[in-house]
């Protein structure tokens, strides 16, 4: 439909939602500027009954509170919708905090990502008092939103009681030693989490160690990212010994990302990058417990095939 079909016909977007496929993009980079009115379409689409789409993403580049809101209050009705995205759009911590309140009675959306979106601390403690209760959201992005080390201690609180998140995005914020610090306290009791991002320069040394000890007792972390940056700087020291020495005893963890560069062995990154002899033992480890979920892979499908056979 071209942009005068848009201007002419009143309900473009609540048509676009209820009536679209599974899955529904609308981007400002298409042109798409939304406006209150245009979300007030799409939230009160999302509350129709026969509203079939499963995963909308809303780059629109300014969405004030009162649209976020809305979109939250359908969030508390709609069951079918698993995926939100909503990229670049301005909601900001009022915006953030208006979609967290329909995370009380909302059990059906499994991924929110909230990229550039500067919510801050307020609006990344408001996502972080949802995940405490809510038992349905299995991925959570908020990548570059000035999250500090405020925002950080409330996420780790909710990673203390929340068995459900398996995917957490926090890269390019403003997180510190404090912030991670507390992170890496609740990943020694978190028994869900399986993939974490915490790409800032800001964490230091310290906060790599504490994460790096955390996995000595962690035993569901299978992918980890960090800031290269910090660890290819320190490459002899404290930092890499601390990551080897988690590895003696984490049988989990198989890939390690260092600001983009995976730590393999036969890999061109790895070890030509961050070099010393520790590198090595660190990416041995990892090739380990590769090795090892592999073979419990196989295990487990041998077994499924033998009892399907019965």
């Amino acid at each position: 439909m071209e942009n005068n079909d848009k201007d002419d016909d009143d309900d473009y977007y609540y048509d676009k939602i209820k009536n679209g496929d599974l899955k529904v993009c609308i981007s400002w980079t298409n042109g798409e500027l939304l406006g209150d009115e245009e979300i007030k379409q799409i939230a009160k689409a999302l509350i129709h009954p026969e509203t079939k789409v499963e995963e909308l993403i809303l780059s629109v580049y300014r969405m004030d509170f009162f649209a976020a809101q809305a979109i939250g209050k359908a969030l508390e009705y709609n069951q079918r919708l698993h995926t939100l995205k909503l990229w670049l759009s301005g909601i900001e911590k009022e915006g953030a905090m208006a979609i967290a309140m329909a995370f009380e009675t909302n059990q059906s959306l499994q991924t929110l990502v909230l990229n550039f979106n500067n919510i801050g601390n307020e609006g990344t403690a408001a996502i972080a008092k949802a995940l405490e209760t809510n038992m349905a959201l299995h991925t959570v992005s908020l990548r570059s939103n000035n999250i500090g080390n405020e925002g950080a201690v409330a996420i780790a609180r909710a990673l203390e009681t929340n068995q459900s998140l398996q995917h957490l995005d926090l890269d390019r914020n403003n997180i510190g030693r404090e912030g991670a610090t507390a992170i890496a306290k609740a990943l020694k009791t978190n028994q869900s989490l399986q993939k974490l991002k915490l790409v800032n320069y800001t964490i230091g040394s310290e906060g790599v160690v504490a994460i790096a000890q955390a996995l000595e007792t962690n035993q569901t972390l299978h992918t980890l990212t960090l800031c290269r940056r910090i660890v290819s700087d320190n490459c002899d020291d404290v930092v890499t010994t601390a990551i080897a020495k988690s590895l003696e005893t984490n049988k989990t963890l198989q890939h390690l990302f260092l600001d983009g560069h995976y730590m393999w062995r036969n890999e061109l990154f790895g070890i030509e990058v961050l070099g010393s002899q520790v590198s090595l033992v660190i990416a041995k480890a990892l090739e380990r417990n590769r090795r090892r979920c592999r073979n419990q892979n196989n295990l487990w499908w041998h077994w499924m095939m033998q009892h399907w056979k019965r």
